[in-house]
């Protein structure tokens, strides 16, 4: 199969990224096209995916090309093979999570210049929305990040608000959903996680941390911080300022969040359909 890259697409057009790139950088991102060109299974992305795309991963990496690499040929595989059945239909229009609100992204960033990520469980109606979908649209969310402003920040932190987690979110959330979500967002794009808070713990919520927690990799277990129902703990981490309300903030929901960041998820519609062909 050989992918055409659209040259109207929005990857093409991406003028977000640093384009006073070091002359390592630029030896670098040769030298990932030359390992790309001699894989069967990443020779057809060469022309599909353009350079900001590319250096993102080797940005993301701290310029270890062999990190690159490898996160790059994940990235292929999970869509391709491994979690084929999240990746084949995904396309913005068609994700209920995207939809629903589930998950977005604060519009302003912490006092650390990092990206928030909130998950408001709140939102997830199990009959609507399925536990593959909301990590598809993880997926989406990370993509548009690093590809566009992980260069902008300090990384990302992630804070999961679980009010309203109930028995119907435990039939969809089960630890194998949890390990696919962990081992998509951990070991499959060049981003950096920072932090992941979880609040508003109730009984069925630590019933799952309970059984999921231990064998949640090494790096992830240093970078879990649970507040149970403390917000104000949460708010030692994370400035209430920048907050919404749900979350114990100033901001209306409404007011809270980057809708320019989900638009340009949405206006990538074309760019996701081509990839999960």
């Amino acid at each position: 199969m050989t992918l055409v890259q659209d040259k109207s697409s929005v990857l093409s057009n991406n003028s977000n990224l640093n384009r006073n790139d070091s002359p390592e950088l630029l030896q670098q991102l040769q030298e990932l096209k030359h390992l790309m060109k001699d894989d069967e299974n990443l020779k057809d992305f060469i022309e599909f995916f353009d350079d900001d795309f590319l250096l993102a991963f080797i940005k993301g990496k701290k310029l270890d090309l062999g990190k690159a690499y490898t996160t790059l040929v994940n990235f292929i595989d999970i869509r391709r093979r491994k979690y084929r059945h999240i990746f084949k239909p995904l396309v913005p229009s068609k994700n209920a999570s995207l939809n629903a609100g589930i998950l977005r992204i604060l519009k302003n960033r912490d006092h650390r210049n990092r990206f928030v990520l909130v998950n408001r469980t709140w939102k997830w109606n199990c009959k609507q929305v399925s536990a593959d979908d909301t990590n598809a649209m993880f997926m989406l969310i990370m993509d548009e990040y690093f590809r566009v402003d992980c260069h902008k920040t300090e990384g990302l932190v992630g804070i999961f608000d679980m009010f309203g987690f109930s028995m119907d979110h435990v039939r969809e959330a089960t630890p194998n959903k949890v390990y696919q979500l962990i081992d998509l967002l951990w070991k499959n794009v060049p981003v950096r996680y920072t932090a992941l808070h979880i609040v508003n713990t109730g009984f069925f919520m630590n019933c799952l941390l309970k059984i999921v927690h231990p064998f949640l990799p090494k790096k992830v277990r240093e970078r879990l911080i649970i507040h149970s129902n403390d917000l104000a703990s949460l708010h030692a981490h994370i400035p209430k300022e920048i907050l919404p309300e749900s979350l114990g903030g100033p901001i209306i929901e409404e007011e809270a969040f980057d809708i320019n960041f989900e638009q340009r998820i949405r206006n990538k519609e074309e760019y996701y359909q081509k990839f999960s062909e």
